[in-house]
């Protein structure tokens, strides 16, 4: 019975970290990039905005992997609200997204292999940009988000598993 017991537990805990949402942007200057159903940026440029309004995200985690690119700047950016025909809409002015951070890099990340920043806040609009490129590559980026304030500094690993046709290898890193 203790041993069922401390499964369901270890089996909730696991499910409390999984994010309430998932966003993944794609970002190349490489002709002919397929993306099965994502959008993919022009690089560089601004990924389309997350409306936070009703999931009420707290605790994000931007990563990436690039590859081609001899230089990067890659941000996370917030914004507050508009209003147009009584709705809230994203403002037009976007700002860098400043939380507390969570044993990661700061923001700008300019490593041209891959990179993660972890932070909480609340912001209305939420979205990656990729400030500048120089050369020809294509950047992977995933922004995840919880609305739990407690999350804590899980998880504790990223995998960084992008492999197009032309990348062969992966990482994993493991936080302190």
């Amino acid at each position: 019975m203790k041993k069922l017991f401390l499964s369901f537990i270890f089996a909730l805990s696991a499910l409390a970290s999984q994010p309430d949402n998932i966003t993944t942007y794609i970002f190349s200057n490489r002709p002919g990039i397929v993306a099965n159903g994502t959008t993919i940026f022009a690089a560089p440029g601004a990924g389309t905005p997350f409306n936070n309004l009703q999931r009420g995200c707290v605790t994000w985690q931007l990563s990436y992997t690039a590859e081609g690119f001899t230089a990067l700047n890659i941000t996370l950016q917030q914004s507050g609200i508009g209003i147009q025909n009584n709705s809230p809409v994203v403002n037009t002015t976007w700002g860098v997204f400043n939380g507390s951070n969570q044993a990661s890099t700061s923001i700008p990340m300019t490593n041209t292999a891959q990179d993660f920043y972890t932070a909480r806040a609340f912001y209305p609009f939420v979205r990656v940009n990729l400030a500048s490129a120089t050369g020809t590559g294509t950047i992977v980026a995933t922004l995840s988000c919880w609305s739990n304030i407690n999350y804590a500094q899980e998880p504790r690993e990223f995998d960084f598993s992008f492999r197009p046709a032309y990348q062969t290898s992966s990482k994993k890193v493991s936080l302190p």
